[in-house]
């Protein structure tokens, strides 16, 4: 119940990384798409009810199609990569992860090579490879 305004923001046509973060944000991609039927049961009874569905529709079928590449992507590089390559420590390396998921989730980043570009851009230091 304490989620259901992040559900209510949403836009009836949510992008993947407004998809990717509503899950990331309120605990949903562990499996609790219950809060996604609780949200739409209690905005059924409002006069938004289509952007309700579309809302409804786009998450779920990111959740049961695409939730590898949407929900829950597994970063191209690791925690300790990360710490490797750019000299990360702490709270930054999962900063850094936050940050190269949502690249991914977006698009902007897709193989190994195109994660270390973006991060060096990101980061504004190169990778010691």
């Amino acid at each position: 119940v304490q989620h259901r305004h992040e559900f209510a923001a949403l836009t009836p046509n949510p992008d993947a990384l407004s998809i990717h973060r509503f899950f990331r944000d309120t605990g949903a991609r562990v499996g609790r798409m219950g809060l996604v039927l609780l949200a739409v049961a209690q905005a059924m009874s409002r006069p938004d009810e289509a952007k309700t569905l579309a809302i409804t529709r786009a998450l779920l079928h990111n959740y049961l199609i695409a939730y590898d590449r949407v929900i829950a992507p597994r970063p191209l590089l690791n925690g300790a990569q990360l710490a490797e390559q750019f000299g990360l420590r702490g709270p930054a390396i999962g900063q850094a992860l936050t940050q190269l998921i949502e690249a991914q989730v977006s698009g902007m980043v897709d193989s190994i090579a195109s994660a270390e570009k973006f991060l060096s851009d990101t980061l504004g230091r190169k990778p010691d490879n």
